[in-house]
């Protein structure tokens, strides 16, 4: 092939490189989604955030007094809102909260991070979950989670015309990246965040998020005087711990099977493991050559109690065949809610409603453990221990057991644990760089 054929030939290929990108980008755009990548201007919104510090701090000055009650009511104004919502057919600002595609972990991670943000901005939220609603597996007895297909009902229309019709969409999603780099997209969508509530030209804003963004909205000083009023520096434990009650049937499920396994009678060892990951990020601290060191901490946790009961290690995991290697190094009894006994408490369910059920007795049977490891990387495990209060143990690289000091979901994703070394390119970005310097995951043998 001569020097002009191999011009001509390159030059078609980048033409049709760069209409293909042009023609997503407008595809993107005339559908409404491009609003979601517009990145909100960080000097409109400087103004209203705290100054960054070089040193560690608590997200509150000091600890509040009354927080429960306080909490209560703003829970109280939040149902409020919705019922404004219903009455006055969609006439006031409205946050929906909609499901992305990871798991139920990260989504409730992402729905109670929304709800603080729908309490500080006086939006009544709606949430969308598919194909499992959301009251298969909580009570709603606050009323602060209602299903976006009320509105839908009200209104005469799909849900998908609400969303889409006029809405302002977030997205704090990791898997929602197209051509933008990580680190890029989630800044602009957590700038976002910051600013929307002085947008006026949208009364509905859909947000879907797979991230536990709560620590982000102390940033904002009037955020941060509300947010410590309300739910101090543990926002997680607050909200989860009053709102997030699990189902009377999930609940009679895990305390019939604690029954049967006699759990009052033992020191019981929680431990969560992950071995289906896709992020990069976490494989390499979830392995099977791995698993023999966090057998190995939750040995040294049980032996370190001194407890007259014996030791029983209760197991959670998304590989059921990992249960044959833990007994091989495990000296202690196993036990397991197993995929046969939920088919057996949910059998009148549908596949993915009992497979919804089973993930959240496991989550409450380990946040009922008296001791807890995790691992990296697995909202599961962070719901647990959140749910708890109890910082978890977990492995570092050099295969160390350590105990967090905190038992929020801190670590998840975008929060650096520098003195682990689990990274090695810290994330670029000026929102994340904060909340790094001042809630990075603190770790000690």
């Amino acid at each position: 092939m001569s020097c002009h054929s191999l011009q001509k030939t390159l030059i078609a290929f980048l033409y049709y490189v760069i209409s293909f990108i042009l023609f997503n980008y407008a595809f993107y755009c005339s559908f409404g989604t491009a609003k979601c990548w517009k990145q909100a201007p960080q000097e409109a919104i400087r103004k209203y955030l705290l100054e960054t510090t070089e040193q560690l701090r608590p997200l509150c000055p000091s600890v509040q007094d009354n927080l429960d009650s306080k909490l209560e009511q703003a829970l109280l104004q939040q149902r409020e809102l919705v019922q404004k919502a219903l009455e006055r057919n969609f006439s006031i600002p409205i946050l929906i909260y909609t499901q992305s595609s990871s798991g139920w972990g990260n989504n409730i991670l992402g729905l109670i991070s929304t709800l603080l943000l729908a309490i500080v901005t006086k939006r009544a939220l709606f949430v969308h979950f598919y194909p499992v609603k959301l009251e298969n597996v909580i009570q709603d007895t606050w009323g602060v989670f209602p299903d976006v297909s009320m509105l839908a009902t009200r209104r005469n229309t799909s849900v998908e015309q609400l969303m889409n019709h006029q809405a302002y969409s977030i997205r704090a999603s990791e898997h929602d990246q197209i051509w933008l780099s990580f680190t890029k997209q989630m800044e602009r969508a957590y700038l976002n965040i910051l600013s929307f509530d002085t947008e006026t030209r949208f009364s509905t804003v859909v947000l879907q998020s797979n991230q536990f963004f709560a620590p982000l909205l102390y940033i904002r000083k009037d955020y941060n005087s509300q947010l410590c009023n309300l739910v101090g520096s543990r926002p997680f434990y607050s909200i989860a711990n009053k709102v997030l009650q699990f189902t009377p049937e999930i609940q009679r499920a895990a305390f019939r099977f604690m029954q049967e396994e006699r759990f009052h009678e033992k020191l019981v060892i929680g431990m969560q493991v992950r071995l289906k990951n896709d992020a990069p990020r976490w494989k390499k601290l979830n392995s099977l050559d791995r698993l023999g060191s966090t057998v190995q901490c939750a040995a040294n946790v049980a032996l370190q109690q001194q407890s007259p009961k014996s030791i029983v290690l209760f197991v959670a995991t998304d590989h059921s065949d990992i249960l044959t290697q833990i007994r091989k190094l495990c000296p202690f009894e196993i036990s397991t809610f197993d995929s046969e006994r939920a088919n057996r408490y949910f059998s009148n369910d549908s596949q993915a409603i009992r497979t919804a059920k089973h993930a959240f007795v496991d989550i409450f049977l380990l946040s009922r453990t008296e001791y807890m490891i995790s691992s990296w990387g697995s909202t599961f495990g962070y719901l647990a221990h959140g749910i708890s209060g109890r910082p978890p143990f977990s492995v570092d690289l050099q295969k160390r057991c350590c105990r967090l000091l905190s038992s929020e979901p801190e670590m998840h994703h975008f929060y650096r644990v520098d003195n682990m070394g689990l990274t090695n390119k810290p994330y670029s970005s000026s929102i994340i760089e904060w909340m790094n310097m001042n809630r990075k995951a603190r770790v000690v043998p």
